[in-house]
């Protein structure tokens, strides 16, 4: 049985506090909105909201060090103590570690030794005893007011980042239609029953997203973990520990802590180790390979095989230490006793072997010789003289390493799955709002899951032109399905930064692109429709009907709840669907589709 004197400092502080969760909840809404003018209108209002609640956040945060904070942050277990979507307590979770590093005091008290490793100072005596002297202190002694005041501190900056990100989803809520005023101190929101369907739906429907759907683009999570033996941590909070994380024992060997060696143990984790397939992190970036050059200063190549370094150092830590693999599994992140130059030589050395194990290729010299290792390590690690510039409403740009002393590094893997999406994102945005690079990249990935799910000889035409005489369509892909033909109209379109906050502009823009991409499957559908006699590709002979539909690279936000923008409202499918939904094509009642005035029948 492995103590960790944390557990039990927690046990006590909660055993002689009396600091109720929603009491404090009440207090701190309180006091926001008691500095705003709740006569504004919504958005206004939502504002001073958060620039209220952000301020307070400061105050707090400000008063402690950044590694006290991010300490007891990461011990605390991951409650839903709000009854909301477990996205949205990983969503408030992320708020707060971004308002450690940007409002902490970088001023650190830290005791290391070999055995303790680092903690906060004013922890030395509980963690430099033995087990039973750890009890008696805590069984006799009162915990000291410092340890008190930073776990409570730690708790409201939790709740004031709950507030935050419920203000921001209330934004979206306002900028879709909705009323938002303040009631009993608190906030609400007044809308239609249509409209809270279709926030709602799209809500759920973000769970058909991935990580480079903000780009335009699909991103196959799937890796062999048998070939793919590096790859980049994926790191998830494992919200009210439902699930149990196997402890791995990687080479069937037995740790010391295992009775033999095919004993298999689970923890009770706060956080979930998963990857990222970096070869389909390559396969992406390569597109715009200049165009990275000219932005970061180094290579796609070295950006990937950066990623699957830190993921090799993680996994050689854990195959040789249980310990560091319950560490990671408890706080998501590790410390070095190193500097960011160190860093950067360690990723020199091992550069050609990650290089050839991912590329399945030797890096030549010359190449070799003109990396930088330093460029790379310094563009994921944060400045602290730019620590302000953290955004807490688009929850970025997230870092991996930070200084917390002179010579202790924390590395925070929770920031990878952000830092590789935010890169594709920031360089995606060259290609514009609809890139042509991407397109075509996008509609290969959706022909590689349409042959996944159903036979080739379901699929009719992709990526060709139809013609008669002089006129023509050029068609993305289509799906048969017994005597139906899906004209799939694949856009690829990134999202702003704005319609990532929500902001009312940006979502106008985004429908109307959607709009405009109904009326082309329409007029593809249309055309099949009027010349299917005269196609210069002949139609297969069972078809009867013709449906149009637009595959997106992001769950969109559907705009209206009406019969033209569903495939099923019963089961949820709107008709501008993602690559998760191909499959769902399967399940839908023909007879109902068919019977909808978008749908054409051929004559």
């Amino acid at each position: 049985m492995i103590i960790q004197p944390h557990q039990e400092i927690l046990q006590k502080y909660f055993s002689i506090t009396d600091l109720d969760l929603q009491s404090e909840r009440n207090k701190l809404e309180r006091e926001i909105i008691s500095t705003i003018d709740i006569t504004k209108d919504s958005i206004e209002l939502l504002v001073d909201y958060l620039n209220v609640c952000e301020k307070t956040i400061e105050c707090i945060a400000s008063k402690h060090r950044i590694y006290d904070l991010i300490f007891w942050s990461r011990r605390l277990a991951p409650k839903n103590i709000f009854n909301v979507a477990d996205t949205s307590v990983m969503l408030y979770k992320e708020i707060q570690t971004l308002s450690i590093y940007k409002y902490g005091n970088p001023e650190e008290e830290l005791y290391s030794d070999e055995k303790v490793g680092v903690i906060p100072l004013n922890l030395e005596k509980y963690y430099t005893c033995s087990p039973v002297q750890l009890y008696e202190k805590l069984l006799n002694e009162d915990l000291s007011p410092s340890i008190i005041n930073i776990i409570s501190d730690e708790i409201r900056i939790e709740i004031l980042c709950y507030l935050y990100l419920d203000a921001t989803q209330y934004y979206r809520v306002a900028n879709k239609g909705g009323k938002v005023f303040i009631e009993k101190n608190r906030l609400n929101f007044k809308i239609s029953e249509e409209l809270d369907y279709l926030i709602n739906l799209y809500d759920k429907r973000l769970t058909k997203s991935n990580l480079f759907s903000s780009v335009g683009a699909y991103f196959n999570s799937e890796f062999d973990k048998t070939n793919d033996k590096i790859f980049c941590p994926s790191i998830q909070l494992n919200v009210d520990h439902k699930q149990n994380y196997p402890f791995l024992n990687l080479d069937n060997s037995a740790y010391r802590e295992f009775i033999s060696a095919d004993k298999k143990l689970e923890v009770v984790s706060n956080y979930l180790l998963g990857g990222i397939n970096l070869k389909e992190v390559y396969n992406f970036l390569k597109l715009f390979s200049k165009e990275f050059q000219v932005e970061y200063t180094y290579s796609v190549e070295e950006f990937v095989v950066f990623l699957g370094f830190v993921g090799m150092n993680m996994m050689s830590n854990i195959y040789q230490n249980p310990m560091f693999q319950l560490n990671i599994l408890n706080r998501a992140y590790s410390l070095r006793d190193h500097k960011i130059d160190t860093v950067a030589k360690e990723f020199k050395e091992d550069f050609k072997f990650i290089y050839k194990t991912i590329f399945e290729k030797d890096i030549s010299d010359s190449e070799f010789d003109k990396i930088d290792p330093l460029k790379v390590v310094a563009s994921v690690t944060l400045d602290l003289s730019k620590s302000k510039d953290l955004d807490l409403w688009t929850r970025g740009p997230k870092k991996i390493f930070h200084s917390i002393s002179k010579d202790k590094l924390l590395v925070d893997f929770t920031a990878l799955n952000d830092i590789v999406a935010y890169v594709a994102k920031n360089i995606a945005r060259i290609d514009g709002e609809v890139g042509g690079l991407r397109g075509g990249y996008f509609e290969d990935l959706i022909i590689s899951e349409l042959k996944k799910h159903f036979k080739i000889g379901d699929i009719w035409i992709y990526k060709r032109i139809i013609e008669v005489k002089s006129k023509s369509k050029e068609i993305d892909a289509t799906l048969i399905i017994n005597d139906v033909l899906f004209v799939i109209e694949a856009k690829a379109i990134n999202l702003s930064f704005g319609f990532d906050k929500g902001d009312k502009q940006a979502l106008e823009f985004r429908i109307r692109k959607m709009k405009k991409a109904i009326k082309e499957s329409n007029e593809k559908a249309v055309f099949i429709s009027k010349y299917h006699r005269h196609l210069n590709i002949n139609l297969p002979s069972q078809i009867k009907f013709i449906c149009p539909i637009v595959l997106s690279s992001f769950p969109e936000y559907i705009w209206e709840k009406s019969d033209e923008l569903f495939i099923s409202i019963s089961n949820s499918l709107p008709r501008i669907i993602t690559i998760n939904d191909i499959k769902e094509l399967k399940n839908i009642d023909l007879k109902k589709l068919k019977m909808k005035d978008w749908v054409l029948e051929l004559e």
